[in-house]
This record gives C-alpha cells, sequence and structure tokens, in this order.
C-alpha cells in the first residue's frame, strides 16, 4: 500500500481510495499510476513508460496523453508532472 494523502494506492488490490471513497480508474490509467507511484520523484521517459505498461507495443502518443488525462482527473493536478519532451514524474510525497 502506498499513501499520498489523501490518496491510498493498493497495489496488491489494484484499488485507489480517497479517504473512505474508492476511485474507479481503467487498467491502463492504475498501470501508468502503479509504475510512476512506485519510482516516485524520478523521471520516467516516454519510452520507459512504453516498456513498462504496454511491453514495448507501438501506442499512439493520444493514447498516452488520454490515459494520463484520466488519472489527472482522478488525482488532481500537482500528483503527476509532465517534463516537456521527455516524460513524467510522479510529485506527490509518498
Amino acid at each position: 500500500m502506498l499513501a499520498f494523502p489523501p490518496f491510498r494506492l493498493d497495489l496488491d488490490e489494484e484499488r485507489l481510495w480517497k479517504g473512505n471513497k474508492l476511485l474507479v480508474l481503467r487498467r491502463k490509467p492504475f498501470a501508468i499510476l502503479r509504475y510512476l507511484a512506485t519510482n516516485p520523484r524520478r523521471l520516467v521517459t516516454h519510452d520507459e513508460l512504453l516498456k513498462q505498461v504496454w511491453g514495448g507495443s507501438v501506442v499512439s502518443e493520444s493514447a498516452v496523453r488520454s490515459h494520463l488525462h484520466d488519472l489527472r482527473q482522478a488525482l488532481g493536478e500537482g500528483v503527476i508532472e509532465t517534463v516537456i519532451g521527455r516524460g513524467y514524474r510522479f510529485a506527490a510525497p509518498i
């Protein structure tokens, strides 16, 4: 279990909680969150994210952006940082 108040990320059960409320995430946004949260404060390149979440499959940039948008809708601003032209960083304190 990873906690970044007010959120808790249950890695075993693949669930995201905000306080006592269960937030429903689709599979890929959850996988992105899992990877970024288990690598906090570290720049995760776009290519690394594709390799870890999609197993190296070809994925459009718009699909990645769509999944990140879903995550930001659930988490709000300030949790996932975009480093333009390089990748992403989990910015919330764990």
